[in-house]
């Protein structure tokens, strides 16, 4: 497989997750944590062998990165703070 497209996709999964980020601020802090396991669940788990085709391994690749990404850079990018019981009251 061409190193551009390996180069290609790994950056738009690594575009997509911050782009993500940026757009919709960070979630749920358990969201992101579920991210994280799933993440680490798609990269420690065993391909099987009918499996190893360089296209296969690169969707692993890239919804690992994406995964691992979006829940390890949340706290870069922090919610919006909704106050909903503190409004101002005036007279």
């Amino acid at each position: 497989m061409p190193t551009a497209i390996v180069f290609a996709v790994y950056g738009c999964a690594t575009f997509l997750a911050l782009f993500l980020l940026y757009q919709f601020r960070a979630t749920h802090w358990y969201l992101h944590a579920l991210s994280l396991a799933i993440a680490l669940v798609i990269g420690l788990m065993p391909i099987p062998a009918a499996w190893h085709v360089p296209v296969i391994e690169l969707m692993f690749g890239a919804a690992f990165l994406l995964l691992f990404l979006w829940g390890i850079c949340a706290p870069l990018f922090p919610g919006h703070n909704h106050h909903h019981g503190s409004r101002a009251h005036h007279a």
